[in-house]
């Protein structure tokens, strides 16, 4: 067949991203594209399948903000910020595979990350991405 691998997969969805990925986009997208591949290499179909990914390392609130060169950004350290950035990554990495995951009937996907930072954005976070039409996607932070 015409496969390809995780990390070539990965490498050409990446770098074809409009804007650069965040530290952790980039670590759940990998993540995304490894549990993926595994249920195209054994075939499983289900009628909606739920992948869950808890990320065990603390993510600094500077982590969830795009890379983009040398610069230096201020983050506000509030939790709407947090919300913002966790919600604007999750689009993002839903851009990249979300038609690819609806296929699999992959109709929702979630992360659980602690976030650390100077502000009230500290603490536990849930992201939930849905995508049962494959039209749709909706981010529930």
């Amino acid at each position: 067949g015409n496969r390809f691998t995780s990390d070539h997969i990965t490498d050409v969805e990446v770098g074809h991203a409009e804007e650069p990925l965040s530290f952790t986009s980039s670590s759940i997208l990998k993540s995304l594209m490894i549990a993926k591949e595994e249920l195209e290499l054994h075939a499983i179909r289900t009628g909606h399948s739920h992948m869950y990914l808890c990320i065990l390392k603390e993510q600094k609130l500077l982590d969830l903000v795009p890379v983009s060169g040398n610069t230096v950004v201020d983050v506000g350290q509030d939790e709407a910020t947090a919300c913002s950035l966790l919600k604007e990554m999750a689009l993002k990495i839903h851009e990249l595979v979300g038609a690819r995951m609806h296929h699999l009937s992959v109709c929702q996907w979630e992360v659980k990350l602690k976030l650390v930072s100077d502000g009230p954005a500290s603490g536990s976070w849930r992201v939930v991405t849905t995508n049962v039409t494959g039209h749709t996607c909706t981010v529930d932070v």
